[in-house]
């Protein structure tokens, strides 16, 4: 074969290589591009799921009250506000201002939602700003079909033990796992107060963590 003809061979060939590498990536490209829409509304799904469905978690929504939220009952010493002034990159948020020196009753704004399946953890956490909270917390409550209650806290804001300052910050999160009791048809999550101070709450979030 004369160099020519082997040249033109060669170039023919390349030619051709590039033509179906082409035609490889224009039927690979749109394949792989569904795949990946597909995966990320699988991720955005199985995300959706395991949020635990609670309402208003940033306490933009009411009329006279939050929507979803209850106030707990008349503490003296306690004052509960929802304020429309402060908020995490917001302009609303719960408030609980405790003046009585003293660490019951409690105080709580709180929600309750149903519970099913087999999720056996749950991920609480809430954005807080505190001013010499001595001690609050992020509470979970469990009820069963009989009734049967049982709570475990998430998080504690405030001092741990003697000697400790109250907690007195700008916007933290605060966070924690707890285990869902078998049979519980019932969680309600609790914004608390128990000792002296002001804490607010906001952009709570709520998810299982199996």
């Amino acid at each position: 074969m004369s160099n020519r003809s082997a040249s033109t061979l060669a170039t023919k060939t390349l030619h051709a290589c590039v033509g179906l590498a082409g035609l490889v990536l224009a039927f690979s490209y749109p394949w792989d591009a569904r795949a990946q829409d597909r995966a990320a509304e699988s991720e955005s799904s199985t995300q959706a799921d395991r949020q635990l469905a609670l309402d208003n978690c940033g306490f933009e929504e009411g009329d006279k009250a939050p929507s979803g939220w209850q106030q707990g009952a008349q503490v003296p010493g306690v004052t509960y506000i929802w304020d429309k002034k402060v908020g995490h990159k917001s302009k609303s948020s719960l408030c609980l201002k405790k003046t009585a020196k003293r660490f019951f009753p409690i105080a709580q704004w709180t929600q309750s939602v149903a519970h099913s399946g087999d999720s056996s953890k749950l991920a609480l956490s809430a954005l807080v700003k505190a001013r010499q909270a001595h001690k609050a917390i992020l509470d979970v409550q469990f009820l069963n079909a009989d009734g049967k209650w049982s709570h475990e806290w998430a998080a504690y804001i405030g001092a741990k033990k003697a000697g400790d300052e109250p907690a007195s910050h700008d916007w933290k999160r605060y966070s924690g796992t707890l285990s869902i009791p078998k049979g519980t048809q019932k969680i309600v999550i609790g914004l608390q107060i128990y000792g002296p101070g002001t804490v607010w709450f906001d952009d709570v979030k709520a998810e299982y963590a199996d």
